[in-house]
Order: C-alpha cells, then sequence, then structure tokens
C-alpha cells in the first residue's frame, strides 16, 4: 500500500503529524528498523556476542536476537540502559525533517 500524504515543509507547525496517522506509523517504523541496526552495530563495535550483550542488561541471548530481528521491540528501559551503558556510542539515526519545536511556554 503505497502513502499518499505529503508532509508539510518545516515552515509551518507539527499539524502535519497530528493528524496525519500513516506517516506518524510510517516514521515509528523506520525508527525501530533503525533501532534494530543500532543495536547490532552497538554490539559487533564492541566486539560482544549477543550472549555477552544480554548479560549486561540482564536478559538472555535469545531477547537480544529477538531485538536484532525485529521479533521484539526493545523497551524504553533497556535502551536507556543501553545510553547508561554504552553513552554516545549507542545512537539511533531518526528522520526529523517536518518537525519543528514548539514555542516555548512563557
Amino acid at each position: 500500500m503505497a502513502l499518499e500524504y505529503v508532509i508539510e515543509s518545516n515552515t509551518k507547525t507539527n499539524k502535519s503529524f497530528i493528524h496525519n496517522r500513516p506517516v506518524r506509523q510510517m516514521r515509528v517504523s523506520q525508527f525501530k528498523t533503525n533501532m534494530q541496526k543500532s543495536i547490532r552495530r552497538l554490539r559487533k563495535s564492541k566486539n560482544l556476542t549477543q550472549r555477552q550483550l544480554g548479560n549486561i542488561l540482564g536478559v538472555d541471548q535469545a531477547t537480544i536476537s529477538n531485538f536484532e530481528s525485529g521479533k521484539t521491540i526493545m523497551t524504553l528501559d533497556l535502551a536507556y540502559e543501553l545510553i547508561l551503558v554504552f553513552g554516545c556510542d549507542f545512537y539511533v539515526e531518526c528522520d526529523l525533517s517536518g518537525i519543528m519545536s514548539l514555542p516555548k511556554a512563557s
């Protein structure tokens, strides 16, 4: 199914995402895929096996395998643990085009 939605330019507000659930779902799906790649990239860059990374995070090897394959989605708690343990070495590419900061409250 092709998406026929257009994201409004950065000169407008986030309204294009507020009322456009298919585009949000597409972005979330892309983020999840990038998260899976990031977990694998981090693990391999540190020369860790899935079992070793699982031991660091307190989960088993199968859980890490499921995270990397997309069968299971990593919880925010575990993602934050990756950040705490590996710092800036853990990052997820994220497409923020079309998103603007909301004005600060006065």
